[in-house]
């Protein structure tokens, strides 16, 4: 859990006074995180692929700036028109709380401009391999769901959370269903294309 909430949401934004639509997007320069962001690639361009908008071919350039920091950066400093990066909502998602453009007390330090958020997006799953024995998952799992100490101050480095909680496969569900509608319109969102790059 992070911020006492088991998910998060993808956010697209752009310099202040850009476009106010995701259709209004179509060949800008677009700034990614990395291929294995969910906030910062993949999920946004399953949503792009899920209301039929082919993600390979939308943008006209497409870079990738390795944080969400650095996304925001380029898209502030014009390196970039648009770019993908994170937010967690309050409980009922009317109001954006933290962004890739704001302190740690959700004020917001960059010129950015909200076009959408997308999610929910599960937080991170620890996972065990099922050739572990049963008594040793239960015991990594009392673990995390019993930190304190030493353990607290790691899971808080590692993880940037200490509070854990069972993830049952509804927790997955929101992911899943994003995936087959981009399916559906003949978008893999598992598939790591190539990327034309920025000019």
């Amino acid at each position: 859990m992070r911020r006492g909430e088991t998910s998060y949401s993808a956010v697209v934004v752009v310099r202040r006074g850009g476009p106010k639509r995701l259709e209004d997007l179509s060949r800008l320069r677009v700034a990614w995180v990395a291929q294995e962001s969910a906030a910062g690639y993949v999920v946004p361009r399953a949503h792009l692929a899920s209301v039929g908008l082919d993600p390979r071919t939308f943008f006209a350039a497409e870079a990738f700036y390795g944080t969400h920091y650095a996304v925001v950066d380029a898209v502030v400093a014009g390196r970039a028109d648009v770019g993908a990066t994170f937010c967690t909502l309050t409980a009922r998602g009317e109001r954006i709380v933290t962004g890739g453009w704001t302190d740690a007390t959700g004020r917001s330090v960059r010129p950015v401009e909200v076009v959408t958020t997308l999610g929910p997006i599960p937080n991170d799953a620890l996972v065990a391999s099922p050739r572990l024995s049963g008594e040793l998952t239960a015991s990594i799992s009392r673990f995390f769901f019993q930190l304190e100490g030493r353990g607290r101050e790691l899971a808080t480095n590692l993880f940037f959370s200490a509070q854990f909680r069972v993830a049952t496969g509804a927790h997955f569900d929101s992911l899943r269903h994003l995936v087959r509608l981009a399916r559906a319109r003949g978008y893999d969102a598992t598939r790591r294309p190539t990327l034309r790059p920025s000019g």
